[in-house]
């Protein structure tokens, strides 16, 4: 069972301390691992419990990375592929995350803040 050393990892006294300050993949990573575990979860036994916490811990894997913006939408293919007609609305529920980083492209004009786009140029 991959829970207890995902609870471990979170209470780690230095994941917290420095995923904020200069390593903050290992709270993405945590996140993205949660909501692909809770979304297998969901899988097997169908409980709507595990749909909603995958979709919250997907959201806020996009919001710590952006690049973690593949798993509502490797989630929602899933639904989709098998059965597109009558899997649909359920295959949109799974791009709810994706709506997490809204306000962030609105703001900053695109998936980064613009100091790090000039950065980077």
């Amino acid at each position: 069972n991959p829970l207890p050393r995902l609870l471990l990892s979170i209470t780690y006294p230095y994941f917290l301390g420095l995923s904020d300050v200069f390593m903050s993949e290992q709270p993405a990573l945590c996140f993205g691992l949660l909501s692909i575990f809770l979304y297998l979860k969901y899988l097997r036994n169908h409980k709507s419990l595990h749909f909603i916490l995958g979709i919250v811990s997907a959201a806020l894997a996009i919001l710590t990375r952006q690049y973690f913006l593949f798993l509502p939408v490797a989630f929602a293919l899933n639904e989709f592929i098998p059965s597109p007609r009558r899997n649909l609305p359920k295959a949109l529920l799974f791009l709810i995350p994706i709506l997490a980083i809204v306000p962030f492209v609105l703001i900053w004009r695109g998936l980064t803040p613009p100091a790090i786009r000039w950065i980077r140029t």
